[in-house]
C-alpha cells in the first residue's frame, strides 16, 4: 500500500529524523480519528510473516506523541496561575502517562492551540529516540507506559529513555513557547 511505502520511507531512507517527522505527525492524525487508518499497517508489522517478520516499527515511534503531550501538560500545569486548566491538567495527565491522550488533547492542549504544537514538536525528541534505539513492538492495542508490555522484550530501558525524551521534549517546548496567558484566559476564564 501507499501507507505503508510512505512509512516505511520515513523509517528506513530518514532514519531518526523520520522517526522525529512521524512522532510529531501523529498528533494531529489522532486529533481527527485518522491514526485509526493506520490500523492494517499494525497488523502488517506485526505479522510474523509480514516485511519485518512480526516487528513493528512504527509504534514506538507513533506512542511518543503521547509522551509529548503530557510534558506539555506538565508544563502548562506548572505554569499556569489558572485554576480551571490546572484542574483539567491534573485530571487527564494520570491517563496520559498511561497512554490515554484523548482528554489531555481535547480539554487542554488542542483548545489552546500552542501548547498542541509544541506537543507535537517535543514529542518528536521521543521519535528520534525510537528510531535511534531501533525500537519495536511484538503486539498493539496499548500506548503509554502500557508500552512497557509490548516492546521487544529487553528493550525497556530504551523505551523508558525515548518516552522521558518525549516527556522533556514536550515540557521544555510547551513552558518556553506553548504558554500564553491570555488564550488561556479566554478559553478557561477567570
Amino acid at each position: 500500500t501507499t501507507i505503508f511505502a510512505i512509512l516505511d520511507f520515513a523509517y528506513n531512507k530518514l532514519g531518526v529524523f523520520g522517526g522525529y517527522i512521524l512522532a510529531t505527525g501523529f498528533l494531529p492524525l489522532v486529533s481527527v480519528g485518522l491514526h485509526q487508518a493506520l490500523t492494517p499497517i499494525h497488523v502488517l508489522l506485526n505479522d510474523p510473516e509480514g516485511p519485518t517478520k512480526g516487528i513493528n516499527y512504527l509504534l514506538p515511534i507513533l506512542m511518543m506523541a503521547g509522551g509529548g503531550q503530557v510534558g506539555a501538560g506538565i508544563a502548562l500545569y506548572i505554569k499556569t496561575k489558572n485554576q480551571k486548566l490546572k484542574n483539567m491538567t491534573r485530571d487527564a495527565l494520570p491517563v496520559g502517562i498511561l497512554g490515554i491522550g484523548e482528554p489531555l488533547m481535547y480539554a487542554v492542549t488542542l483548545p489552546l492551540g500552542k501548547p498542541f504544537l509544541t506537543a507535537c514538536l517535543g514529542s518528536g525528541i521521543g521519535g528520534f529516540l525510537a528510531a535511534l534505539f531501533h525500537l519495536g513492538t511484538i503486539s498493539q492495542g496499548v500506548s503509554g507506559l502500557f508500552g512497557l508490555l509490548i516492546v521487544v522484550p529487553g528493550t525497556w530501558i530504551y523505551f523508558i529513555i525515548a518516552m522521558l525524551g518525549a516527556y522533556i521534549g514536550g515540557f521544555v517546548l510547551t513552558y518556553f513557547f506553548g504558554v500564553d496567558d491570555e488564550r488561556i484566559e479566554e478559553i478557561y476564564g477567570e
